[in-house]
């Protein structure tokens, strides 16, 4: 080789690896996937009285439009049931037509023997189609480790006899374990605390780590939305898989 092919050579080493520097210093790095969510039952409760339906019941009066109010939670057994480790625990409903001003919702909560702990009654204003949420209050005694009943009705027309619509479930709150926490500390984003409370069959708490932060901002989380309805669909809920609308949080507050 003589020294003009020599320093070619040379040449084209040196532009191959200035030419490799430059594409890994602009080389743009993968986007991180969202985090998926998959939601794994827990066992399901000792068997026992259905408490009641998950679904409004057929009403031709005034509360008809009602009729199609559902609450956001899986059915086992016959009833709406799932888990929580909050004190002060949301319950979420889809109300396809909205609430109407003039109705009287009345909520409560009951210990397994059928003790009332807590009850709370307030007219609704126009709200328009979406999902809802009802939270537990700061005056509201902490739900304590163990089974509860909660029951949701709506009283449409003083002037007008009619059937209220109801719908009940039951929650069971349990204490979060050490690994369940330490993967929530891990945790970064909303969805992924979503996406460890529903590996470990924490239902309401999952649901409502996706819900609230749709609340709090106007701005669309199409993440967020996908991972909401792809839950919803993992239990059936799907009429209410295509809302992508939480018109109100903790109602009644």
């Amino acid at each position: 080789m003589n020294c003009f092919q020599l320093r070619q050579s040379v040449t084209r080493l040196t532009m191959a690896v200035l030419l490799s520097t430059i594409a890994a210093q602009l080389s743009i790095p993968a986007i991180a996937q969202p985090a998926s969510i998959q939601f794994e039952p827990p066992p399901p409760p000792p068997k026992g009285e259905p408490t009641g339906r998950g679904q409004g019941g057929g009403s031709r009066g005034p509360c008809s439009p009602y009729n199609n109010l559902i609450a956001l939670v899986p059915v086992t057994q016959g009833t709406p049931w799932g888990l929580t480790t909050a004190e002060r625990p949301s319950i979420w409903f889809h109300a396809p037509n909205g609430l109407l001003t003039g109705a009287t919702i009345e909520f409560a909560l009951r210990d397994e023997a059928g003790k009332t702990l807590y009850t709370s009654r307030f007219p609704t204003r126009n709200t328009p189609p979406g999902v809802f949420s009802l939270t537990l209050p700061n005056t509201a005694q902490p739900l304590q480790a163990g089974g509860y009943r909660w029951a949701l009705s709506i009283s449409c027309s003083a002037d007008v006899p009619d059937r209220p619509i109801s719908i009940s479930g039951r929650i069971q709150r349990i204490l979060p374990q050490s690994l369940l926490q330490q993967q929530l500390r891990q945790a970064k984003t909303p969805l992924e605390q979503a996406a460890v409370y529903a590996k470990g069959g924490i239902w309401y708490d999952a649901l409502t780590t996706l819900g609230t932060p749709r609340c709090r901002s106007s701005l669309p989380n199409s993440a967020l939305a996908a991972a909401w309805t792809d839950l919803l669909q993992q239990v059936n809920l799907t009429p209410a898989t295509s809302v992508r609308t939480i018109t109100r949080c903790g109602i009644g507050q």
